[in-house]
């Protein structure tokens, strides 16, 4: 049921102490990683609630969402959540950190038309070669997704990601992967 993002603690389901897992899609739909979300949720034994984009493909079944989330009310959804599932986004990345939160990011490909470039894979894979950020999980193959789920909620001690002591790593992280970027060729 689509609600909005003010009223899903008012709805009596999901009380803010009982809020785990926040997906987040940013503002484009991502159908892959919301289609099967929906699907798993009903074998995790936490709320999931999901924001799904403006102009969504897919509409969840089996759990709340929202097709946005107020800039100002994020910051709730991420400091009651146990675990972060988003898409590759700087922004969620630097959020995650703030609130020191284990995060999965699945990022869109441009194989499945999820966008017009295979940027986020490639930032992915660049965060991965710097091998300098604790807790984040990355998820190439969606069918992988609920493997890592487990993983992560069942580990204990999962690493969430702290911002504070790494931001340094981060920063130079990203000015890396944008001098690396490369420019399209003249013809």
């Amino acid at each position: 049921m689509e609600i909005f993002a003010a009223k899903i603690w008012e709805q009596g389901k999901v009380r803010r102490e009982d809020f785990m897992i926040l997906v987040t899609a940013g503002h484009k739909e991502f159908e892959r990683l919301i289609k099967k979300m929906d699907s798993i949720s009903k074998d995790i034994d936490r709320e999931v609630i999901m924001q799904i984009g403006d102009r969504p493909i897919y509409i969840p079944k089996n759990t709340r969402y929202s097709r946005f989330i107020l800039r100002k009310e994020i910051d709730d959804y991420f400091q009651k959540a146990e675990l972060i599932i988003s898409h590759c986004s700087v922004g969620v990345l630097l959020k995650a950190g703030k609130y020191n939160k284990p995060l999965i990011m699945v990022p869109r490909q441009y194989i499945y038309r999820e966008h017009v470039d295979d940027h986020q894979v490639e930032f992915a894979k660049m965060l991965i070669e710097q091998n300098n950020i604790e807790g984040i999980n990355f998820v190439f193959d969606i069918d992988e997704l609920s493997d890592t789920i487990e993983q992560v909620l069942q580990d204990k001690e999962a690493v969430a990601l702290k911002s504070f002591g790494q931001r340094d790593s981060l920063i130079n992280t990203l000015k890396n992967f944008i001098s690396n970027l490369r420019k399209p060729e003249k013809r």
